[in-house]
């Protein structure tokens, strides 16, 4: 018989907003992927791990400059919008940020991002059903709100409506009722699951906290889908489209 051991409070990596004391900045070889991350190390671990997909990177001027968009570059983008300049050498292994960030609390932010593919497939089970739908894929886009404050003290989003805040319960029935509306668009045409996220991805601008993780996270975009098949809303075929039932959009209000 093996004994696992869990190391108590240890993560594998950061997967939330947060604020600390950064204690180093170096680039790191990662034999797994064949990448090279740029590792913020802070004084609590997991240490902040930026992939740099630096064999995608562009010729700019005379030297090599992430894909506009692409994850490093935000990341660096927010860094130079609040006055750090960067320069990242990656034949030599060496990264210098002026001002460096070392020994200042620094706050760092996250967003959940996903996407379906338009090339690889994954089966789900759908109402006892195996199906065949696009693979979802996930990922994090890290970015740098602030310099300086509590070490310690968590990232607050100011609201955008005054009755939303972090960590408001979530009315599933408001929540769908927000689904239907971004749905409309499509009126009685079939729509795929690729089909919503645009527009859900712009609705969930609308909020923050729990309620925008409602119309932003892939999981939570399946579940209020099928919600409104079994409500009778929707109704989805068998190769995985979706419809307004005849006469639903009507009867919910145009």
């Amino acid at each position: 018989m093996v004994q696992i051991r869990l190391e108590p409070g240890k993560r594998f990596r950061r997967d939330e907003s947060f604020t600390e004391t950064v204690v180093d900045c170096y680039l790191e070889e990662n034999d797994f992927t064949e990448d090279i991350h740029l590792v913020i190390e802070t004084v609590d671990e997991p240490y902040l791990k930026i992939p740099l997909k630096y064999k995608t990177w562009i010729e700019y001027d005379g030297g090599r400059s992430p894909r506009y968009g692409s994850n490093a570059y935000r990341f660096f983008e927010s860094l130079v919008n609040i006055g750090v300049d960067v320069d990242i050498d990656v034949d030599r292994m060496e990264v210098r940020l002026t001002p460096t960030l070392c020994g200042k609390a620094v706050s760092f932010d996250v967003e959940h991002k996903s996407f379906a593919s338009k090339t690889d497939m994954e089966t789900v089970t759908v109402g006892g059903r195996s199906v065949q739908r696009p693979k979802i894929i996930e990922f994090d886009v890290w970015t740098v709100a602030r310099i300086g404050g509590d070490g310690r003290s968590a990232i607050t989003e100011s609201p955008l409506k005054p009755d939303v805040q972090n960590g408001i319960p979530v009315n599933e029935d408001e929540i769908k009722a927000g689904y239907i509306d971004c749905l409309k668009e499509f009126g009685y045409e079939p729509f795929t699951l690729p089909n919503i996220i645009g527009v859900t991805n712009s609705f969930a601008k609308l909020f923050v906290g729990s309620v925008k993780d409602q119309y932003a996270v892939m999981k939570n975009k399946m579940k209020y889908l099928d919600a409104l098949v079994v409500d009778g809303v929707l109704e989805k075929s068998s190769d995985g489209k979706y419809r307004f039932v005849d006469g639903m959009i009507e009867a919910v209000g145009a």
